[in-house]
């Protein structure tokens, strides 16, 4: 009895797979087939934070792809700052202002590398054909520019997503740092 028949007769319901299918119908060469397979681009690997620095250091990297690694890059840098951020709004939650917004936040320097990486991802923004205005506000408002900031800020036409009046509020607070936003 074939399997079909003894699902069938069983009552089991089943649906095969892309594979089982090609196995049992693809009429074509197996060379034809070997050839399509072969053609199929390798599946994309994960980078780890702790890798993006070589990948952003290696020469061959397409300009779209280190705009990304740079990106991810500057989140996981700020990453020990959060730390820093939610020790001083434990500290501090008492103190907060007429809208009841934390009116203090902690002091924020980038290190060398952080600047580094911010300036060089304003270099790539500016370098693409559409710049994301509000991330390059960001950009500038980290790096201590609010001028540059209001700047990026102003360019952006049309309705105004909640994230600008988030930044629009810190950059008039003159804070640099990362800060925690829900959305």
């Amino acid at each position: 009895m074939s399997h079909l028949n003894s699902c069938l007769k069983f009552g089991v319901h089943f649906r095969e797979s892309l594979a089982q299918i090609l196995v049992r119908y693809d009429t074509r060469p197996d060379e034809v087939i070997e050839a399509e397979q072969k053609s199929i681009p390798p599946h994309p690997e994960y980078v780890s934070d702790t890798e993006l620095l070589a990948l952003i250091n290696s020469a061959d990297v397409d300009s779209d792809v280190m705009q990304v690694a740079r990106r991810l890059y500057w989140r996981h840098l700020n990453h020990p700052f959060r730390e820093v951020y939610r020790a001083f709004r434990e500290t501090h939650k008492g103190e907060v202002d007429a809208e009841g917004n934390s009116a203090t936040f902690p002091e924020f320097v980038p290190s060398d590398e952080q600047r580094a990486n911010m300036e060089q991802l304003v270099q790539l923004q500016w370098a693409s054909a559409r710049q994301d205005w509000l991330e390059l506000a960001e950009l500038y408002r980290e790096l201590g520019d609010m001028e540059a900031a209001a700047r990026a800020l102003s360019n952006i036409t049309g309705e105004k997503e909640r994230m600008h009046f988030v930044i629009d509020k810190l950059v008039s607070l003159n804070v640099r740092g990362p800060v925690k936003f829900n959305y």
